[in-house]
């Protein structure tokens, strides 16, 4: 299932498609094919990469937005994660690879042992769902930002609720950036 589509802005040849694939799980799938719809050489196998999160949860990773920049290539999704009742509790993810060769950066992440990867759990209640509506660089390119929704409830009512939340990350290590809001 295609889930997102972005033109790569300095290299008007290459399209990069995100999908889901399935296995055991859904993992992250980042296509890059030429104009033309052939496989871009040297991205990859075959023109695809593929980016597990697997850190708990039923490891169904959904990969929703493609922001590229500066050789660099952003995606962001849906992680599934364990949650504190035995179940599963879904996250925002995000992984940057490099947009010739879709080698996941070394220097980015904050999942030990997962370099190239972020995951961030905001859990307002527990076990609450993040769902990843949104990413972007800022115009200077200094923070990569994130947004969806996220579980609540209502302090009067008990009701659930869905806040919008904003996360703001460094492009360059995956961690969040302590500059920005709360």
């Amino acid at each position: 299932v295609i889930t997102a589509i972005a033109p790569a802005p300095s290299n008007g040849d290459r399209i990069y498609v995100a999908a889901v694939i399935s296995g055991n799980g859904a993992d992250f799938a980042i296509s890059c094919l030429l104009v033309d719809g052939t496989p871009c050489a040297g991205f990859g196998m075959a023109g695809q990469v593929i980016v597990p999160f697997d850190v708990g949860g039923s490891h169904d990773d959904i990969a929703n937005r493609i922001v590229v920049r500066d050789g660099s290539l952003y995606v962001s999704g849906d992680v599934s994660t364990d949650g504190s009742d035995g179940a599963w509790d879904l996250a925002t993810g995000v992984a940057k690879l490099d947009a010739a060769s879709g080698v996941l950066d070394a220097q980015f992440g904050n999942l030990s042992g997962k370099p190239g990867r972020s995951v961030f759990n905001i859990d307002l209640i527990a076990n609450g769902a993040e769902y990843n509506a949104g990413l972007a660089l800022s115009n200077d390119g200094t923070r990569l930002l994130l947004g969806g929704s996220t579980d609540d409830t209502d302090p009067a009512t008990g009701d659930m609720l869905q806040d919008a939340y904003v996360l703001a990350v460094d492009p360059a290590s995956g961690q969040l950036d302590p500059g920005f809001a709360d």
